[in-house]
């Protein structure tokens, strides 16, 4: 079940239910018995799942180091027109 909650832009459930998914994807793969297919898949699950978090958070803590880096008046134009963008989907 993916959740998003009604305060902020933060998602949850989102890692579970793609695993579900894949579960299901690499499970009709072994049905067609297509073995190189099923274990390629299980590598990259494995891969992603275990170098994605450590990914993820190397990443934000560099774009907070970018966004530190920018001007205020910069930042807040840029929150305005990412609003503006919002509003218009």
């Amino acid at each position: 079940m993916i959740v998003r909650r009604s305060i902020g832009k933060q998602v949850h459930g989102l890692t579970s239910a793609a695993c579900a998914w894949t579960t299901a994807c690499l499970g009709l793969v072994c049905g067609l018995a297509a073995w190189p297919i099923v274990a390629t898949g299980v590598v990259l699950v494995f891969v992603l799942l275990i170098f994605g978090g450590p990914f993820e958070r190397m990443c934000q803590r560099w774009l907070a180091h970018f966004r530190e880096g920018e001007e205020p008046e910069a930042a807040a134009s840029t929150e305005e027109s990412a609003q503006r963008t919002d509003g218009q989907s």
